[in-house]
C-alpha cells in the first residue's frame, strides 16, 4: 500500500523592471510505501520532544502571496521596526515578522536590500 504526502505551496519573490513580484509555487511530494512510513515513524519516536514543540505551534499560518507583498511594502515604509509593522499585520506577532524578515533575507537578499534602500531614499 502507498500513502500520498501533502502538497506544499511556497511563495516565489522576484524583481522585474524594478518591481517586486510575488507568485505561488506548488510542488507535490511523491507517494511513498508503507515501509518508508514505518521507517519514518521509528525515527520520529526518537524525536518526541521536537514533535511536542511542533504541536504547540500549530496556529502558525503560512504567508500568502498578498501578505508577502504587504510585507515588502511595510519593509519599505517601516524598515526593520517590527513593532510598527504589527500595525499592518495585526494577526502576526513581532517574532513572526522577524522570522519572515530573516527568511526573506536568506532567500531573496537582493529584494530585501532594495526595499530597505527605497526606505532610505525617501
Amino acid at each position: 500500500p502507498t500513502v500520498s504526502v501533502r502538497r506544499e505551496c511556497r511563495t516565489k519573490v522576484s524583481l522585474v523592471c524594478g518591481e517586486i513580484i510575488a507568485s505561488h509555487i506548488s510542488s507535490s511530494a511523491e507517494t511513498c510505501s508503507s515501509h518508508d512510513i514505518k521507517d519514518l515513524s521509528t525515527k520520529s519516536d526518537n524525536l518526541s520532544g521536537a514533535l511536542d514543540e511542533h504541536e504547540r505551534r500549530t496556529n502558525v499560518e503560512r504567508w500568502g502571496l498578498e501578505e508577502t507583498r504587504r510585507f515588502y511594502a511595510a519593509l519599505q515604509q517601516y524598515g526593520t521596526d517590527f513593532t510598527l509593522m504589527q500595525l499592518v499585520f495585526p494577526g502576526r506577532s513581532q517574532r513572526a515578522l522577524k522570522n519572515k524578515y530573516h527568511r526573506e533575507e536568506r532567500h531573496h537578499s537582493n529584494l530585501v536590500a532594495l526595499a530597505l534602500r527605497a526606505r532610505l531614499s525617501r
